[in-house]
Formats: structure tokens, C-alpha cells, sequence
């Protein structure tokens, strides 16, 4: 069996196809060692690092009602006015506690809890399996997790797997932001780590050591032709005229959640000398149309494509990857 550290970039529910990249992986015969991901790549990594394979994780993602996790409260079920009384009181449209439940479950079955479930000796040093990111609001920074909770006083070994990852995922104006509270009473609001970076490689190799097993990227690709402003072009007596389209309030935001999100996986994509040489890049795009960040909706069959893009852009990587090639190229001829 090989061995291989993984980072899995944000994407909201496109995170289907790292499913089917982790089981054309573990078809080809690896296994994960560390993984670390921003947001849905954060929930994908966590449940790697707790032992889930490529199997289980497809049973789970053909199971699950995507819509849930669209967790509602009470304002929520009055529509586009109660989406607004959220966004007014709670700063988000939708609470995560569906999400937080569903993924207590999953690592419970797996026997992890808490960070120290996941942590290992390696060189009288002691580290864990899991590595995500996430964004303080208020301190404008990028906090990486399990480590950067000693800056808020608290013990990381001890902290909530579960809730460091609804941390990661939390979508600004989307999901309400996690509200931290550090050691002294003090609240901090915690939202998606993709805000700030959403594609954090570098948090397995800084570009300048030499890695002792490869480590795989992931990250999501659309069709160029979609890029472009939204509206249909339609004939109505003899000319063409561009199709009216009602866009409520709810509706804008999402875009502009998805605009944003994507617009940092386009600044990340590489941040050191090979990175994109070991970057599998999956297609989001299913039947001429690319999956939204925010597609809860997403039908079965949908689901199912965007496995299966997943896992032929993971074997096509494959079969062209050579890791001490990679080496020689990358860190062995670079650091002369």
C-alpha cells in the first residue's frame, strides 16, 4: 500500500467529486497519511483522517439530503422574509446544526471525538493526522486548526473535531458565523476558511523541503464558456432578445457567496515551485452546466456525474504521475 498526504481546496457541495478522487486513489492502491482542506475540503479531509475510504464515503454522499444541510430555524421557514430576519439577527441565512450533528455522527462511528483521537508521534513530536483553515472575522486573519486555538487559550488536543470542521465550512451570509468563545469569555467569530484562502497547500510543504511521500492537491475546474454573464438568449418575432430573469434578495447573495469562494480558487493556484504538477484539477461541469458552491438542490444523477468526474480526472493524473520524477524536478534540482 502507498501512502500519500492530501489537501483538498473549498467548493461547497462540488465536494462530491473529492469522493470519487479518494476512491480511484485507494483503487490504485494508496492510503492517506495527512490531509488538510478549506471548507467542504475540510469536511472531506476529516472524515479521511478518521478512517473513512472511498467506498464508505460514496455509500454516505448517495444517502444524504443535501437540502438539511440548509439548516433551518424558525424565522427560516417563512421564505425570502425569514432568510432576512436571519441575516439581520444571526448574520446568516441558515444555522449548521444539521451539519454538526451529521458529522459527530460520522466520526463517532469512527471512534474520533476530539483532535487528540487524531494525533500520532512522529520524531518525538507529536501531530495530527487533520490540518484545516478558517477565517477570524473580526482579527482579519487565517487561523489554521488544531494548532492556533492555543492563541485563544484553549487546549487543541482537547477541542471538538466536529466543530473545528463547522468552523472551516461555515459560508459567510450563507451559515450564521461559529462564534468561538477563547479562554477568557471573549467571542470570536469564526467563518469558511476559503474566504481568505481556500486552496492551503502549502500547509504540507512549504516548497522547500523534500517530501518523503507525495502529496496531492485537489482542486475544482469549470467550463471556460460558462464564465460569462448570466441570461439566456431567446427569438420572439424574428430577433433575438435576452431573457428577462427576477433575481431575489436571497438569490444575489448566494451569487455573490459563489463569486466570491471562486474567486479565490482562481488566486490559489499553486503557492510553490511544482505545486501544479501535483494538482489533480476536477471538472464541476455536468451536462454543459457547472455545479454552484451553494447547489444543495443537487439531484441524484447530478451527484452521481460529478463522482465520476471525480474519479476519471484522478485516474487520468495518475497514470502520467511519477513521484521521484517530481522529486528531481522539483525539489532535488531546485534546492542546488
Amino acid at each position: 500500500m502507498k501512502t500519500c498526504d492530501a489537501v483538498f481546496m473549498g467548493g461547497g457541495v462540488r465536494g462530491i467529486g473529492f469522493t470519487g478522487a479518494i476512491k480511484a486513489l485507494n483503487d490504485h492502491g494508496y492510503s492517506f497519511n495527512n490531509v488538510a482542506g478549506a471548507s467542504v475540503g475540510a469536511i472531506v479531509a476529516a472524515l479521511i483522517a478518521a478512517g473513512y475510504n472511498g467506498d464508505e464515503l460514496k455509500k454516505e454522499i448517495s444517502e444524504l439530503n443535501y437540502k438539511k444541510f440548509k439548516g433551518k430555524d424558525f424565522a427560516a421557514h417563512f421564505g425570502i422574509l425569514g432568510g432576512l430576519i436571519n441575516m439581520k439577527t444571526d448574520y446568516g441565512m441558515y444555522n449548521s446544526d444539521f451539519f454538526e450533528k451529521w458529522m459527530k455522527e460520522l466520526l463517532k462511528r469512527k471512534g474520533v471525538v476530539k483532535f487528540k483521537d487524531l494525533e500520532y508521534e512522529e520524531n518525538g513530536k507529536t501531530m495530527c493526522k487533520l490540518t484545516l483553515t478558517a477565517c477570524d472575522v473580526f482579527q482579519r486573519k487565517l487561523i489554521v486548526l488544531p494548532y492556533d486555538l492555543k492563541e485563544y487559550g484553549l487546549n487543541p488536543s482537547e477541542f471538538e473535531v466536529a466543530k473545528a470542521v463547522q468552523m472551516s465550512m461555515s459560508i459567510p451570509l450563507f451559515y450564521q458565523p461559529f462564534r468561538l468563545k477563547d479562554s477568557k469569555g471573549k467571542e470570536h467569530w469564526i467563518v469558511d476558511g476559503g474566504v481568505l484562502c481556500n486552496y492551503p497547500i502549502w500547509i504540507m510543504d512549504d516548497g522547500k523541503s523534500k517530501p518523503t511521500r507525495p502529496v496531492f492537491g485537489f482542486k475544482f475546474i469549470g467550463c471556460p464558456k460558462n464564465i460569462k454573464a448570466s441570461g439566456k438568449k431567446t427569438k420572439e418575432k424574428g430577433h433575438a432578445v435576452k431573457e428577462k430573469h427576477k433575481i431575489g434578495i436571497v438569490d444575489y447573495l448566494i451569487h455573490v457567496i459563489d463569486i466570491v469562494l471562486d474567486s479565490q480558487s482562481l488566486s490559489y493556484d499553486h503557492t510553490s515551485y511544482g505545486d501544479l504538477e501535483r494538482t489533480i484539477h476536477i471538472p464541476i461541469t455536468v451536462d454543459g452546466k457547472d455545479i454552484r458552491v451553494t447547489d444543495f438542490g443537487i439531484k441524484p444523477n447530478v451527484s452521481a456525474k460529478l463522482f465520476d468526474n471525480g474519479y476519471k480526472a484522478t485516474v487520468a493524473f495518475l497514470e502520467n504521475w511519477d513521484f521521484e520524477q517530481w522529486i528531481n524536478e522539483y525539489r532535488e534540482n531546485s534546492m542546488k
